[in-house]
């Protein structure tokens, strides 16, 4: 459920969604820089493939744990092109989940994710993702949410199904930004109803 104690997104694009163990925030700018710190370590860049230029171009990157869920001065509003979120696991206040939604020039949005290396084999990853999908299905109005991942990245795989992303067409391979050309399986998940609640974002 979305919780009532912090800022709604109708006055300030803040989006908390509250799962058992994390706050899903959609999402403040040092809340992402957070996030891209887990996408920066070597097993995330394995499946990432971001090259040391794109690195090297990150600002300096935050440690430690998130002190106030209510600070608003950096949210993120909402984009059209592109949604961030974070999953914060409640007790340590440390971000442990990433996801990102892009839309497509088909009007679908593709779902990217990592977890962070602290957060991994708990079932945190699921735990996020099925929370963004419910976000985006029934909070952003997003009828079709697609992926994409290696074919060997197992955990990748699981993440997926978990959350009820089904088997799809697409390309067989895909190149990564540092130039590594992967085989590559591809993912959809459907709403047959959807609602739009979200004053930021444009009906799809």
């Amino acid at each position: 459920m979305f919780s009532p104690t912090l800022p709604t997104c109708r006055y300030t694009g803040l989006h908390i969604y509250r799962t058992r163990r994390m706050w899903v925030v959609s999402a403040r700018a040092d809340d992402v820089l957070r996030a891209y710190s887990m996408l920066t370590e070597p097993v995330a860049q394995q499946w990432f493939g971001w090259t040391d230029e794109q690195i090297g171009q990150l600002p300096p990157l935050p440690d430690g744990p998130v002190r106030d869920l209510r600070n608003i001065a950096d949210v993120v509003r909402p984009d059209p092109s592109e949604l961030y979120l974070v999953g914060i696991h409640r007790r340590s206040r440390r971000v442990a989940t990433w996801t990102s939604l892009t839309r497509q020039e088909d009007g679908t949005y593709h779902v990217g994710g990592a977890v962070g290396p602290d957060f991994r084999g708990q079932g945190y990853g699921h735990e996020s993702l099925r929370a963004v999908c419910s976000m985006a299905h029934r909070h952003f109005g997003i009828r079709q949410l697609t992926a994409g991942c290696e074919a060997t990245n197992e955990a990748s795989k699981r993440w997926l199904q978990g959350a009820g992303f089904r088997p799809a067409e697409g390309p067989a391979t895909y190149v990564l930004p540092n130039g590594r050309e992967i085989d590559s399986v591809w993912w959809t998940r459907s709403a047959r109803l959807v609602r739009h609640a979200c004053r930021w974002l444009p009906r799809s």
